[in-house]
């Protein structure tokens, strides 16, 4: 749920400056038709949530393999941090090709009923250059932010089961 609920408040931001700039035109255009709508559940708006973290991850070319037991399962597969029995703390960053950087942080914390854990994700877009009719009148820099929550149990030794 808290997956869906950040998803949604990307989707938001994202949306936002769109929505304060209709009518400020004096011809409305006509709204922007994609084939299928909302089927892709966010992922063209919120790209944070289908790159590679871990160092691991960027090594195989955003392969996103997890390991039971690692903080970082909380990303790619949450019934991984079923294993880890002690609190656990991760960070990671990395910089990226045309001048972006990733930098995630997750904490993990085993009760009796299970193993939860907290992971958040910001990705710097790089520089971005503001043109209006050819003419530069500066540079942006774009930002995404996630948050996410889940949990796992170790329901027998090979039996693991989680959700974000």
């Amino acid at each position: 749920m808290l997956k869906r609920l950040s998803v949604a408040l990307v989707a938001l931001l994202a949306a936002a400056p769109a929505a304060g700039a209709q009518g400020t035109s004096a011809t409305q255009k006509d709204p922007a038709k994609f084939p299928y709508g909302d089927a892709d559940n966010g992922i063209h708006s919120a790209t944070i949530l289908g790159m590679g973290l871990t160092p691991r991850a960027v090594a195989m070319g955003e392969a996103m393999g997890a390991v039971p037991g690692d903080p970082s399962s909380i990303f790619y597969n949450t019934a991984g941090i079923a294993r880890i029995k002690t609190n656990s703390f991760f960070v990671t960053g990395s910089q990226r090709f045309g001048d972006t950087q990733l930098a995630a942080a997750a904490v993990t914390f085993p009760t009796t009923l299970g193993t939860f854990g907290v992971g958040a994700r910001a990705f710097n877009a790089g520089s971005i250059d503001v043109t209006e009719n050819s003419q530069f009148f500066g540079r942006l820099r774009a930002y995404q932010f996630s948050l996410e929550g889940g949990g796992a149990v170790e329901l027998t030794r090979h039996w693991l089961g989680g959700g974000t």
